[in-house]
């Protein structure tokens, strides 16, 4: 069987001085939250431009909802391919 794999890398932007340790603190909540929210993607979805600034409202929000602040102002995405 044909088996694709994903790889993303992105940064967080905040203007809160408490982002650093917040995001230290609930660092096991955000990787999850991002693994399930880009595990989920189909090879289609991938592939879609429109899919990036979906995903990025996504994990902008449940990040926000994780850390109990609106501490996430931006997500930078660096890294986004499938192989």
């Amino acid at each position: 069987s044909l088996s694709r794999y994903f790889r993303s890398g992105f940064t967080i932007e905040s203007s809160n001085p408490d982002i650093e340790y917040e995001a230290t603190e609930h660092l096991a909540a955000m990787k999850d939250l991002a693994g399930t929210i880009l595990g989920g993607l189909t090879l289609a979805q991938h592939e879609d431009v429109a899919t990036k600034n979906h995903i990025r409202n996504q994990l902008k929000q449940g990040f926000n909802k994780i850390l109990q602040s609106p501490m996430v102002d931006e997500i930078f995405f660096s890294e986004w391919a499938v192989q």
